[in-house]
Order: C-alpha cells, then structure tokens, then sequence
C-alpha cells in the first residue's frame, strides 16, 4: 500500500476498510505465487500459535457439546486404505513404505507439542496434581472447545482451490499449502469429519449376512462387531480434501495415458529426490558441530521449581515439517535452483555414472570432505545441466477450469480446440468466454516434481489421521 500509494491524500485508502482475514482471503486467490505463499505461511503462523484467536475470525467454526466419538473404527480402516490407495496411484510404491514411517513419527511429534493436546493427552492425576504445567504461557489465550470446521468456511475454500490446482501451482506455494492444511488438522479439538473423514451420518452399511449370527451372548462382542464393519458412502459424501484428491488423481491419470513412461519419469524424480537428501544428509554429518556453550543458570542453588519444556513455550509452528528426517521440505526449496534436483541418469539412460553418496562419508578431515563434497556437487551439476533443457521436460501442459466449476480438464495433445469462426461477433463471444475460464499451464518437469510433492503429502494427511485416532481417541471400537 505505501508503495503504490497515490499522491492525492484523499484517493490513498484507509487501513479501517479491511482486516487481516480479509488481507489473508484476498492474497490466497491472488494469481501472484509469492503473495500466495507468504498469505499461506502467515495462515500457518496464526493457527499454529494462537489457535484460539483464530477461530471464529480466520477458521469458520461451529462448536459441538459431545466428547464420545461418533466414527467407528471400521470406518477409520477404511479410510487409511482409501489414502494409502490414492497415495500409490499418484506416484507408485516406490519408498511408500519408508516415507510413511518418516510421517508417522513427524505427525506423532506435532500433535504431542501442539498446544491444544496438552489437556486432552494428559492424565487425570497429573493434571490434578500439578495443573500449572499445562497452563498456557499467555494467560490471556482463549480455550479452546471441540469444534467442526464448516464446509463453506471461506478460507478452506480457497485451500481446497489452490488444492485442485495442485499441478500447475508453484512448487513453493504447494509447500505452504500442505503445512497450511497440516495445521489446521493438528489442532486436538478440531473434529476431522466433512473436510477430511467422512461424516458417520453418511455411513452405509451391506445387509448382514447369513453367517452372522443373529443373537450374542454378549453384548460388548456385538457392539465391537457392528464397529468393525466396513462402510460405504455416496460419491456426494466424500469429504471436500478426497474429493479434491480423487479429481487430481483422475489429472494424472490422464497424464499417464497420454505421455510414454509416465511412472518410470516420476521414478527418476523420486530418485533424484532422495538422492539428493542423501548427499545433504551425508554432508551435515561430514561438517563439525560446535557444541554450544551453557548458559548460567538463573535459578539460586539448592533451588527448584517445576520446568515447562522448552518445545511447549516455544509453540513452534509445525516443527517436526521443519525438522522432518526426510528433509522434504528444505529439500525441495533447495531444488528449485539446483540442477542436481533433476532425475538420476541411470533411469533415464543420461549422462554417465554418478558417484555413489557413501564417498561423502569417507573418513577424511572436515576440510577435506567439505571440499570433496563440493566437487561432488560439481560433477552431478555438470551431468544433469542439459536435463532441464531438454525438450520433452520443457513441453508446456495446459490444465482448463471451466468458469463456475470445481473440475479441472488436461488439454492434452488428444484435445481439439474448436473450429474459429471469422464473424465478429462469434470472435467476441468465444473471447469473453475464455476469459471466464481458468487456463494455466506448467512444464512437463514442473508438474511431475509437484506429483512427487504430491504423494508425500498424501502420506502425512494418512499419518495425520492414523496418529490423531489413537493419541486422541476419536475412533470408537463398540
């Protein structure tokens, strides 16, 4: 505002007209990347460290009054699989397994320092006995009840559209947006139904069989056998993420068929991926660590009061995306510039042999390996410059969001545009149609670096859903 700001006082505007939320609201549908991402990250930061604030304002919520859990362990089962499916359809199996484990841990880690979990985790006992260490650090922080988020939230509409666009968007902006929506779904007092899970009202259940028995002996057995049960729903009743994800799927799935070796080309880009956070992995442990020197201690000798762990004062926004083992996230920032975040040679029968990660690990003085690894860097530089030039990664793809519609169309080599007609008035109508529609378009390379994103993102929203159902218990097994 003060850069553009006009030279006439009367014509400036006034700062009163608009708030936060709608600074927030209008910079996620901006058509600029990085005024998206900065609108995502600042999302992040207000969910992640005043959660309270937060709702009613910047998250529509509507609050709720039962604490038993309405969805059903079969339910949940059902659920992981229709993820996990929808994970191995994106991008393959390949490093699925290791990938999920890393998220598991992440997740688990998150949710464990998320301040709402505090009192939901804690035991009876000890929050009785000392109630001041699960007291906010802001005494002026409001409580948080448990909570739905309501579908026509505004912000979760602009999520779920930059969602669909998922392919097309920029790498840094798909980033944001899963820690984005990451947040939201860590919060312990947020139910996950009708944005993530499916609404138990929704459930529909096969007639019981023959084999079944009609009477139990027990009435405990047969509440846990009617909660095993595996539902359906209505395609209408998918939850507003799986749907999005579904319609993505059904994106690649067109890619797929229309471009030779789709999966080993994403193959290649997962390798290059995890290559690459091997080699920045094995150069950490190669560089020495100063330990960092102890602060005194404030507190008088032969003194002692009850500590808050530092992680719980510290209320880090997402801090086990940040500080992932994998690395997923720093690594590919890093890639955006890096040559080196191009696929491995040996699946695309390139540009010789790379050197193996382990040579990094070699026992050598700090000096020594630090400039080893440098040359190192070099050598992959050099073998995969001439990758982002080539022309098959470079071929442009359009993706085309009909005007008023949630669906996304990949015009690929197989589509025919209409005929164009010389009337004027044909012209004309054909142009402001077009405008109405949303065309964007992105290389080859860029899209499948965001189909990789892709997966890995799929993957958390499982371990996020796994891990909140047994530290929370949202899940009812009778």
């Amino acid at each position: 505002m003060i850069m553009s700001a006009p030279a006439e006082d009367e014509d400036r505007l006034n700062p009163s007209l608009f708030n936060l939320v709608d600074l927030i609201l209008g910079s996620t549908n901006s058509r600029n990347a990085q005024t998206v991402s900065v609108a995502l990250k600042l999302t992040t930061v207000i969910i992640s460290k005043n959660h309270g604030y937060a709702l009613g304002s910047l998250l529509k919520v509507m609050h709720i009054h039962h604490k038993e859990p309405l969805r059903t362990v079969g339910a949940l089962n059902i659920e992981l699989d229709t993820y996990l499916n929808l994970a191995m359809g994106i991008a393959g199996e390949d490093g699925v397994n290791e990938a999920y484990d890393s998220h598991l841990k992440d997740m688990q880690s998150m949710l464990e320092s998320h301040p709402c979990s505090l009192k939901v985790i804690a035991l009876a006992e000890s929050s009785s006995k000392s109630p001041g260490y699960f007291d906010n650090a802001e005494p002026s922080a409001r409580e948080v009840d448990p909570h739905y988020l309501l579908p026509e939230d505004p912000l979760l509409l602009s999520l779920i559209g930059l969602l669909l666009r998922f392919l097309t968007n920029d790498i840094e902006t798909n980033l944001a947006l899963t820690e984005t929506m990451i947040a939201i779904g860590s919060c312990a007092q947020l139910k996950l139904e009708g944005w993530l899970a499916v609404d138990p009202t929704d459930y529909s259940f096969e007639e019981s069989s023959s084999e079944e028995p009609m009477e139990y002996t027990n009435d405990s057995f047969r509440d846990m056998l009617l909660a095993s049960r595996l539902p359906t729903w209505r395609e209408k009743s998918s939850p507003l993420v799986l749907a999005c994800l579904q319609q993505l799927q059904a994106q690649i799935d067109a890619l797929r068929a229309d471009i030779p070796d789709w999966d080993d080309h994403v193959a290649s880009r997962k390798t290059a991926f995890q290559f690459h956070e091997e080699m920045h992995e094995a150069m950490k442990m190669s560089t020495p660590q100063q330990n960092p020197s102890r602060q005194p201690s404030d507190t008088p000798a032969g003194a002692w009061t009850p500590q808050i762990p530092k992680h719980v004062l510290d209320n880090s926004a997402t801090p086990s995306r940040t500080q992932s083992p994998r690395g997923r996230k720093e690594a590919l920032a890093e890639q955006r510039s890096t040559p080196a975040a191009s696929p491995a040679p040996s699946r695309l029968g390139g540009h010789g042999v790379v050197r193996s990660p382990s040579r990094a690990l070699s026992p050598l003085p700090a000096p020594q390996a630090a400039k080893r690894n440098t040359t190192l860097f070099s050598d992959i530089d050099a073998n995969f410059a001439g990758l982002r030039q080539s022309e098959f990664y470079k071929r442009r793809i359009r993706f085309r969001r009909p005007a008023d519609s949630q669906e996304v169309e990949v015009m690929l080599s197989k589509y025919q545009p209409p005929p164009k007609d010389d009337a004027d008035d044909t012209t004309a109508g054909a142009e402001k149609e077009a405008k109405k529609d949303d065309i964007r378009e992105a290389s080859l390379l860029h899209i499948i670096t965001n189909v990789v994103i892709l997966q890995e993102f799929v993957l958390e929203l499982v371990a996020l859903i796994q891990v909140r159902a047994s530290l929370f218990s949202e899940v009812r097994f009778a």
